[in-house]
């Protein structure tokens, strides 16, 4: 089945309701992934000593054309900059550092994300700035979330509406 939403295609209940569960679907995932960024404070976070092995990128890139990047340690585990976070400037300073170079850390424990930067006792990234950051990114897709849910409903609901009464037309003897 291809999923189109041209207005054609919107017209049949069982493409509409298709499309309606996709994006319910959806909006579900972007909340769900949103709750990793939710709540971060100082406090909640934790502080890391480690020494820096080597910027990289991400596999994949985004449709946005913005690469994400993560650091990697010679004796702790691997943690990422939200892309949000990443000025060139920093990304540059990044693959130019030099391996075994020490960094202070802020790591939120459940998204492993940095919030704050320190290299060699040089403030990299702010915490209030890379909250503030961060924050108005998720609240960006959580209002995408907000369109998508009750667009997806409203496609659902019409589709089995539309569906029960072509149904119950169905099932009426015909009238002479």
């Amino acid at each position: 089945m291809e999923i189109s939403m041209d207005l054609k295609s919107m017209l049949n209940p069982v493409h509409r309701l298709a499309v309606g569960v996709l994006l319910t679907v959806l909006g579900i995932i972007i909340f769900a992934a949103q709750d990793s960024y939710g709540g971060v404070t100082r406090e909640s976070c934790i502080n890391v000593t480690a020494f820096f092995k080597e910027c990289k990128y991400h596999s994949s890139t985004s449709d946005t054309g913005t690469r994400n990047i993560y650091l990697t340690f010679e004796d702790h585990d691997d943690a990422d900059i939200h892309p949000s976070c990443v000025t060139p400037e920093l990304r540059q300073d990044l693959f130019d550092l030099a391996p075994g170079t020490k960094m202070e850390f802020l790591l939120s424990e459940e998204g492993g994300v940095i919030y704050e930067l320190k290299v060699n006792g040089q403030l990299w990234l702010d915490f209030n700035t890379a909250k503030s950051l961060i924050d108005a990114n998720v609240r960006l897709i959580d209002y995408l979330g907000y369109v998508l849910l009750p667009a997806g409903a409203l496609c659902v609901l019409s589709a089995v509406i539309h569906l029960i009464v072509r149904a119950a037309k169905g099932r009426k003897p015909e009238e002479e």
